[in-house]
Formats: C-alpha cells, structure tokens, sequence
C-alpha cells in the first residue's frame, strides 16, 4: 500500500470554493483552519487586495476577541498580580493571539500594495503607529486618510491627536476643528480644548468646556483640571 503523505483534499481546489470553504470555517469558529484555507486561495490569486483586506479582517477581528478574553480572564485571576492591559506578553499569558493581529496588520499592507486607496487598510496600519508612539510615521498615514474619507471622523481625530503628541498644536487645532464639525462629541471637544489649553488660548478653553459641562462630565472634569496639561 502506497501512503500518500501531506495530501490535502482542498489542495487541488480553485480559489474560489477555498475563499467559500474559508468563510464557512470562520463562521463556526475554526479560524486556524480557516487561514490556511485563504492563504491557499491568495497563492492562487496573490495581487487580489480583496482578499489580503478580507484575510487581514478576519485576522483583526479574531485578535480582538482573543484580547477581550484574555482580559476577562486576567480580571478574574486574584493571584494579587498588578495587570496591564496594555502589555503584549502579559495578555497573551491568558490567551491573547498576538500573532493574529500582526498576521493582520500584515495582510493589509500587502492590500496597499495593490490598491493604495484603500483607506481601512491604511488606517489600521495608521493606528498600530499611533498606538506604539511613532506618530511622526502615523501622520503621514492619517493625512492620507483624511484624503481618501473625508467624512470619516476618527481619520481627523487621531491626526489632530498626533499632531497635539508632536508639539503641532496649530495643527492640531485645525485638524480638531474638523473633527469636532463631523462629530462633535465629547471625546472630540475634549480634545480641541486641550489643544486650546496647551497653546493657553483660554477663551477658547472656557467656550469648549460650557459645551462640555452638559456634555460629558468626566471630560469637563478633565479638562478644567489645572493640573493636566496632558502630554
């Protein structure tokens, strides 16, 4: 008897059932399974940026539901261990799949690759700059967006962000101003105020904060507190 070792029954199948057979398996919860099923599909279709940007979602989307477990699990551990949530290598003690989210952001740098326009893929990559600090590589990837969806509101507040977290803060006015027009909300408002405080045009302070007092208390709060100036 003739042993055929490392055959697959979905080796010999078109991209197209894989990418359908790959959905399904996502569905059901079996991702590992289902990745391999459409990185044999982009073998076959490696230039597609439809399917690198649906890989990179399905990879994004699972490392978020690992991260939000591994956080309930690291709340329900009383060991009398502190615990950052902000910390890779503590959160994958308790199951989070880091690997999933640079998979991820992996996948859609290879969509900008092949369709540069695509702003959900850049903005991705745009907030792991932000989040990691290089905000000077993160502008440049927010400006672009701001191009590319200019109704979309978190393009201009975290550019307006990391312009305040690089001392641009004429920039930052400018760029919240625009914000705070697409959604003027707490978050936006606070903010532009701290931008304003930063620059001590109190006027301006004073204006945003009545907004914010009925607004959102706890930003109101932190705003007038005369102690934080932020970063």
């Amino acid at each position: 008897m003739i042993l055929a070792f490392g055959c697959d029954k979905s080796d010999n199948l078109p991209a197209d059932q894989l990418i359908t057979k790959g959905r399904q398996l996502y569905q059901e919860g079996n991702v590992d399974d289902a990745f391999k099923l459409f990185k044999k599909a982009i073998k076959l279709k490696p230039d597609s940026a439809d399917l690198h940007f649906e890989l990179g979602c399905m990879y994004s989307n699972a490392a978020q539901k690992s991260y939000d477990e591994a956080l309930r699990r690291s709340l329900s551990d009383f060991s009398g261990e502190k615990h950052d949530p902000d910390n890779d290598k503590e959160m994958m003690r308790y199951g989070y799949r880091l690997d999933f989210y640079t998979s991820a952001l992996s996948e859609f740098n290879e969509t900008l690759k092949y369709d540069p326009a695509n702003w959900k893929a850049r903005y991705s990559i745009a907030t792991d700059l932000f989040n990691h600090k290089k905000y000077t590589e993160a502008i440049v990837e927010f400006k672009k967006i701001t191009q590319l969806a200019p109704g979309y509101t978190n393009g201009f507040s975290l550019l307006g962000e990391a312009y305040s977290r690089t001392g641009q803060d004429q920039l930052a006015i400018e760029t919240l101003e625009r914000a705070v027009k697409l959604r003027p909300d707490g978050w936006n408002y606070y903010q532009l105020g701290m931008a304003y405080k930063r620059i001590q045009n109190w006027k301006k302070v004073a204006e945003i904060a009545h907004k914010l007092k009925d607004m959102d208390k706890t930003r109101y709060d932190a705003l007038m507190d005369p102690s934080n100036y932020s970063w």
